[in-house]
């Protein structure tokens, strides 16, 4: 999936965290964990169950999990969140709902507070477009 430069910007990613070289490296990381989730955005009409809206939550899920350093929790925490907000400005609630919960639940240390807040207020978004006559894409 990744091509041999994106794995080594991982690599630097992995190795030098919060250090001004880095910096670059999570900006080029973020770009292409993002592609599928621009191709989704693009896609019409909005489909709930598109491989690249999984691709978009599951790709990063895997990346996260080894990730130690707070800055590269945060990093992830703050993808998952865009995913999120992506999904339900599209109607797939399920999955905002789903990636919001996850943020809760997965991000519990108090440096992460405000992206838990920020899930909250998702999870209330997700609440309130449910009551609206067909938002809900089930997905």
């Amino acid at each position: 999936m990744f091509d041999a430069r994106t794995v080594v910007v991982l690599f630097v990613f992995s190795l030098f965290g919060t250090t001004q070289a880095a910096a670059g490296a999570y900006d080029e990381v973020r770009v292409k964990i993002m592609e599928p989730l621009r191709r989704f955005e693009a896609q019409r009409p909005t489909n709930c169950d598109s491989d690249d809206l999984q691709l978009s939550y599951l790709v990063p899920a895997q990346l996260a999990k080894d990730r130690r350093s707070l800055d590269e929790q945060a990093f992830f925490a703050g993808i998952f969140l865009e995913v999120a907000d992506s999904a339900l400005q599209y109607s797939c609630l399920d999955v905002a709902d789903k990636l919001y919960r996850f943020v809760i639940s997965a991000y519990t240390q108090p440096v992460f507070s405000a992206y838990r807040q920020r899930a909250e207020i998702g999870v209330q978004d997700v609440r309130e477009a449910r009551k609206s006559p067909g938002k809900d894409k089930k997905r």
